[in-house]
């Protein structure tokens, strides 16, 4: 695989599921960097989008791939990236999730939305 700046892409459009949570999609990279200080090995999930504007909802996308990443494989993901470009123009921009665990919380809450409105109510 691709390798740049001592990071390299290990996989790529990994099909992912978690069997506790009820979800499945198709991850579109997993990169390992070393982490400088401690020698560890670092696994980052990424998502490219293509769109006019980062949004929120990204992020809770690539956190379940992560996390069912993780069950999937036993590898813990560290970190979590979106890399956007543009719909209409050669731009991208690229950000990371701010807080992983905190963004698949919000993926769960709207997984289990989606859930629950799926299903008569009256």
């Amino acid at each position: 695989m691709a390798q740049a700046s001592g990071s390299k892409v290990i996989a790529t459009e990994v099909e992912v599921w978690s069997d506790e949570y009820g979800y499945a999609g198709t991850m579109d990279a997993v990169m390992e960097t070393t982490n400088p200080v401690t020698g560890h090995r670092v696994l980052t999930a990424i998502d490219w989008k293509t769109s006019n504007s980062m949004r929120s909802e990204y992020a809770m996308q690539v956190a379940a791939y992560a996390k069912a990443y993780e069950e999937r494989t036993g590898q813990k993901v560290m970190k979590a990236q979106v890399v956007r470009f543009g719909r209409r123009s050669d731009t991208f921009e690229s950000k990371y999730v701010i807080d992983l665990d905190r963004s698949f919380d919000a993926f769960c809450s709207a997984l289990h939305l989606y859930h629950s409105m799926s299903r008569p109510q009256l």
